[in-house]
């Protein structure tokens, strides 16, 4: 259902609001039931009651998440209560009145164009309701002006209602792309466009339900870089690494920035044997991939340490592991990886 409810942020928003309506809608049409009976009007009083349990069955639908049949059911048990009350005059002929909170909850279940549309559709039907009461002498209205107010105050209240839902949307969007925005700001590296550390935390906490191998990276005296040649000349080599470590990496391979010069790769559905090829493929990338500044050749390679991350093995426990293996390959002439 391509409706209003799908602009909001989360399953549990739209949730909540069908709720509201289904609650409110329920209690509403019960009290009127057992008002209907104490005014002995049978027929209305049971159609309340049937219009309540309709309001009241999404409370069970949506616990298994049926939104979609949720939705329908409210708007629509609301729709044919409304032409009843409207053909039947209700209670000594209140009913019309009601009518005037159809396009609130037909824009919130079914969006702008949508919803224009069924209040079209129903804004007709309530025509033929009104006038299929008064054929049938089902009910006589008094005032005979009463049907075109009530219908230029519907349509007025319905572009009202429109203008609102249009600017309400509009809103909700921006304000769900800001917070994509600042949520995908806060989890990437400024300088290098990768995931940072805190990213790389909550994606394994969420997924870690098959073999991976974590490669932890240093780039190899990235200090002498930065003293002889400036930070910003340090800055583009993080950047140039980073680029042929995306390129040469697999799709499924999440590569990130862990801090300073340090890179952490994590290889899914791969043991360390793999992992060492892949660093190995990686050497020689960088180092046929030359970085050049001012007409200066500026080399540089890596070291690593791997390890493998099961669903029995911690995070925290992998990283402290593979540090140690680093900086055993640091100590050992650089430019090594110790899996």
């Amino acid at each position: 259902m391509d409706n209003s409810l799908k602009g909001y942020s989360d399953i549990s928003e739209r949730i909540s609001i069908l709720k509201a309506f289904g609650i409110i809608g329920g209690a509403t049409t019960l009290a009127m039931s057992l008002f209907s009976i104490y005014e002995k009007n049978l027929y209305l009083s049971l159609c309340l009651l049937m219009s309540s349990l309709c309001f009241f069955s999404p409370l069970y639908l949506l616990k298994k998440n049926k939104i979609e049949i949720s939705g329908f059911l409210i708007l629509y048990t609301l729709y044919s209560l409304m032409l009843y009350l409207v053909a039947t005059g209700g209670n000594e002929g209140s009913g019309p009145a009601w009518v005037f909170i159809v396009p609130l909850v037909t824009y919130f279940i079914r969006g702008l164009r949508k919803g224009i549309l069924d209040l079209v559709i129903f804004g007709f039907l309530v025509l033929i309701s009104y006038y299929m009461g008064n054929l049938f002498e089902i009910y006589q209205y008094d005032s005979p002006k009463l049907l075109s107010r009530m219908l230029i105050s519907f349509v007025i209240v319905s572009i009202l209602g429109g203008f609102y839902e249009s600017f309400r949307h509009k809103y909700n969007h921006k304000l769900i792309s800001l917070l994509q925005e600042n949520a995908d700001l806060a989890s990437r590296d400024h300088l290098t466009g990768l995931p940072n550390r805190r990213y790389i935390v909550e994606k394994i906490s969420s997924n870690n339900n098959d073999v991976k191998a974590i490669a932890l990276i240093d780039i190899d005296d990235f200090k002498l870089i930065n003293d002889t040649f400036g930070h910003q000349v340090g800055d583009e080599a993080l950047i140039h690494f980073s680029e042929v470590f995306v390129k040469t990496s697999r799709t499924s391979d999440l590569v990130s920035r862990w801090g300073g010069e340090e890179f952490l790769c994590i290889l899914n559905n791969t043991n360390c044997s793999g992992a060492e090829k892949f660093l190995s493929k990686l050497q020689l990338e960088l180092s046929k991939s030359k970085f050049n500044k001012n007409g200066t050749e500026i080399p540089f390679t890596f070291s690593a340490g791997v390890v493998e991350l099961t669903t029995e093995t911690d995070f925290d426990k992998a990283i402290i592991e593979a540090d140690k293996k680093l900086y055993k390959a640091k100590s050992t002439g650089k430019n090594c990886i110790i899996s």
